[in-house]
């Protein structure tokens, strides 16, 4: 990064802090590729190490799957379970392999077991939104809420009848959506 931006050609990581109150320090990142959008697994999984803890908020733009050199979901999990602290994810068009890391599965330790906000943009599979809504509210860490934004493949229907009755809030495309 520079002070103009973006230097051609290279991914961009970009990590601000901040405080969410006055005894709590809260860290925000952004992982963001701009150049073939993908992140080497090398450079995702050195990231776990290299990352000052507590991270409050973890947000992911426009990972794609590589066929190059694929970052598998046990190694996207696994590179950030130190972060137990996380409460929101940001996931903006993002491969759905990306999602799956966020289901409570039994027997596997959850990722992110604080988590309470869930912000997706893009057109994420209806399948894979109730996998998780439903998971983390049988494992006892339901989400508090969800936002899906830019999105034509989840059904207001869907939202109103999986979603909204686990979920304090959702909101699809701008719109608050209660429990039928």
């Amino acid at each position: 990064m520079t002070r103009e931006g973006l230097v051609p050609g290279k991914r961009a990581l970009s990590i601000r802090g901040g405080a969410s109150s006055l005894s709590q320090e809260s860290l925000l990142l952004i992982l963001q590729t701009q150049f073939d959008n993908y992140l080497p697994v090398r450079v995702f999984t050195s990231l776990a190490n290299a990352l000052p803890c507590p991270l409050d908020t973890i947000a992911f733009r426009d990972l794609i799957w590589s066929r190059h050199e694929p970052l598998s979901p046990v190694v996207f999990r696994e590179s950030l379970r130190c972060y137990s602290n996380i409460r929101a994810v940001h996931l903006s068009n993002c491969h759905r392999a990306y999602l799956a890391p966020l289901i409570a599965a039994p027997r596997i330790e959850p990722l992110f077991p604080r988590l309470e906000r869930l912000c997706l943009t893009g057109n994420p599979r209806e399948d894979d939104l109730s996998s998780i809504v439903i998971s983390r509210d049988s494992a006892g860490m339901p989400l508090m809420y969800v936002g899906i934004r830019g999105c034509t493949s989840v059904s207001e229907c869907f939202v109103e009848d999986v979603l909204a009755p686990k979920v304090d809030e959702v909101v699809l495309n701008g719109v608050r959506v209660r429990a039928s």
